[in-house]
């Protein structure tokens, strides 16, 4: 029980450090932000069920490894399908340029977030 306490709230520091980070990389007006986090977090939810069966799917090799890598494809098409249909949702707050950098601003800080684990500093 203290172990799921201490992950909840590693998780919930771990995300306030992203949203620190996206709204330095975003620059977002506070009436973007007020509309943008509403979304991107649902955004968050609709990817997590995806990835989470996708993880699913990758625990144990399969006999039949076919099957397995067809669904890996078919996760890795919703995954796109999904940020697509939020681009085109965050594109009705911000321009189409800046609801683009969202998902590099993603990537950047996981970049970073394993870099400064590997260094042993927090974010």
């Amino acid at each position: 029980e203290v172990v799921v306490i201490r992950k909840a709230n590693a998780n919930k520091k771990l995300d306030n450090v992203k949203r620190e980070y996206m709204v330095l990389h975003l620059k977002l007006s506070p009436e973007q932000s007020r509309r943008f986090w509403p979304i991107y977090d649902q955004y968050q939810r609709d990817l997590d069920k995806v990835l989470s069966l996708r993880r699913a799917n990758n625990t144990n090799v399969e006999p039949n490894g076919a099957d397995q890598f067809d669904r890996e494809l078919n996760y890795q098409q919703q995954i796109t399908s999904t940020q697509k249909h939020y681009y085109s949702e965050f594109s009705k707050i911000m321009p189409p340029e800046k609801a683009g950098q969202v998902f590099k601003i993603e990537r950047d800080f996981k970049f970073e977030l394993l870099r400064r684990l590997k260094e042993g500093r927090d974010m």
